[in-house]
């Protein structure tokens, strides 16, 4: 990602290797992002010495203060409210998505609390073609909110 003001953020094509001399600002070492970002820069061989650490809200703030280039999780950008204006750069990474999975114990109901998270989740993870509109025999988190508990009822 780069401020809007970047002299990368009207490029249309961008190599990672052109980047290997820039001010970076990445997610630190000890998040689950830190290692997959580092090792993107190794698979293609480029060295980030000299590149700031942190926190996304740290990393977020120096995107568009200056010429920082941040690398930051999908998550930051679907999930993150009130984001600095920045422009996400059109970059190849070689780093393979994560494995997720869900478990649930054998022989134990879902509550239905837990299940409509699950709905959800798998929902989301979805690739974009295959989404419904909601899922499947799932309220809404308005239409949920609005339910009765059984302790609600007189």
């Amino acid at each position: 990602m780069a401020g809007l003001h970047s002299r990368w953020s009207t490029r249309r094509k961008v190599d990672l290797a052109e980047l290997a001399n820039e001010p970076w600002g990445l997610p630190s070492s000890d998040t689950p992002a830190g290692p997959l970002v580092r090792e993107a820069f190794r698979a293609r061989g480029i060295s980030l010495r000299g590149a700031a650490t942190g926190s996304p809200h740290l990393l977020l703030y120096l995107l568009p203060k200056g010429p920082f280039l941040v690398m930051l999780p999908d998550s930051v950008l679907k999930f993150g409210t009130n984001l600095p204006p920045f422009k996400v750069l059109p970059v190849e990474l070689p780093v393979s998505p994560w494995p997720v999975g869900i478990m649930t114990l054998k022989n134990r109901t879902i509550s239905p609390v837990a299940q409509l998270f699950l709905d959800y989740v798998r929902e989301v993870v979805k690739p974009p073609l295959q989404r419904n509109s909601r899922p499947t025999g799932s309220a809404t988190a308005r239409e949920f909110r609005g339910r009765k508990s059984s302790s609600d009822r007189v």
